[in-house]
């Protein structure tokens, strides 16, 4: 299975068995990495992104992940994993020039969203790179999912009250400093919608103004660090597209001097 999928990997026109769909689903979380970078979360990839897979072949894999409740998975590998899947489904539901807009059923759409917020809370593996394993990553592809599903067109505005609610806690409860960027992956939450105009500035002003960190243990500190780190690049990538409200600006500014 391996070769002929490492064959389709390269190829312009291979299709893909529902067979070899199931294989990748299997090994998602596989824990050598380059089974599970290389060549599964190439092919799903290639798959979702470049239509070779069919829509009834996507409706498979998101049938199949639920069923299984990969992001409940023991292990982090999987779950971590699952998030990229997820994101690319979520990616091609919502973006017009895909062949593939529009293919989540309603519910399968819900539970994605719900399930973006959530992960974030429930998953407290913060390995970013194991020498054995490769990287695991599983808050930064997290961040990802989130992403996906904050600037899909579909996504309720409603939700913006529980998203701010769980990043001011992944950050009030870290368990250390994160060290591969992970804060700036969070970033990309906010800013990229800001650049689309699904989130208001100042909703996200007005959040700022009610945070609150602890600063008496060296861990307070590191996670202050933390968050300053992820409000800075939303600093410098809004300001860079020209879209940094004055308010916004003041908000961060005002922050980082705590």
């Amino acid at each position: 299975m391996k070769e002929e999928l490492l064959h389709k990997l390269s190829s312009k026109s291979a299709p893909y068995t529902m067979d070899e769909l199931a294989w990748l689903l299997e090994h998602i979380g596989d824990p050598d990495p380059e089974v599970r970078d290389e060549l599964v979360y190439q092919s799903l990839t290639k798959g979702i992104i470049e239509a070779y897979f069919t829509i009834d072949q996507l409706r498979f894999l998101m049938a199949e992940s639920r069923k299984r409740e990969l992001l409940r998975a023991r292990s982090v590998l999987t779950r971590s994993f699952t998030c990229l899947l997820y994101s690319n489904l979520l990616e091609v539901d919502g973006d017009v020039t895909t062949p593939f807009v529009g293919f989540l059923e309603a519910d399968d759409r819900n539970f994605l969203f719900a399930a973006a917020i959530s992960y974030l809370v429930d998953e407290k593996d913060w390995v970013g790179y194991d020498a054995k394993n490769g990287w695991i990553h599983a808050h930064a592809h997290g961040a990802d999912f989130l992403v996906a599903a904050v600037v899909h067109p579909d996504f309720p505005t409603e939700k913006w009250t529980s998203i701010m609610t769980i990043l001011k806690e992944t950050f009030l409860n870290l368990p250390l400093r994160p060290t591969n960027g992970e804060e700036w992956r969070l970033a990309r939450v906010l800013y990229l919608p800001i650049y689309q105009k699904r989130l208001e500035q100042e909703l996200v002003v007005t959040w700022l103004a009610s945070l609150n960190f602890p600063l008496v243990t060296p861990l307070d500190y590191q996670r202050y660090e933390t968050f300053c780190s992820f409000l800075l690049d939303i600093y410098l990538q809004v300001n860079k597209e020209n879209q940094l409200s004055k308010s916004l600006k003041i908000g961060i500014e005002n922050f980082i001097q705590y």
